[in-house]
């Protein structure tokens, strides 16, 4: 599991206001079969009781294998000879970045750049 959160506010709708939240991102799960790698997970905040307010589902939006082999060719190796996990992770976190990346700014005004590792 991958947990992002914007490093600053971002407005989002509440009802028929809008709030400033820090956004925060959890890829829950990975699915793969043989042509593509599809995560799964959402959007939420806290709101000012702790209690997750979702704020929407990633949309299914499978990865080619192929362009994983493409986007591959532009990363660090993988760190870990011992640790598929931490290999795992790694990769993970690089292709969410990629994704972020090539989404703009779609993501509640939020670019890839607005992301960091969520350890809340």
């Amino acid at each position: 599991m991958l947990k992002l959160k914007t490093k600053t506010e971002f407005p989002v709708a509440n009802g028929r206001n809008i709030k400033n939240v820090i956004v925060r991102l959890i890829v829950e799960s990975l699915a793969m079969d043989r042509n593509n790698v599809i995560p799964k997970g959402y959007y939420y905040y806290f709101d000012e009781n702790g209690q997750v307010v979702l704020l929407d589902r990633i949309v299914e939006n499978p990865i080619l294998w192929s362009d994983i082999a493409l986007i591959e060719q532009g990363l660090a190796p993988l760190q870990s000879a011992t640790s598929l996990y931490s290999d795992l992770m790694q990769r993970l976190g690089q292709l969410v970045n990629y994704k972020l990346h090539a989404e703009g700014n779609t993501n509640y005004g939020a670019s890839d750049e607005d992301f960091e590792i969520d350890n809340d």
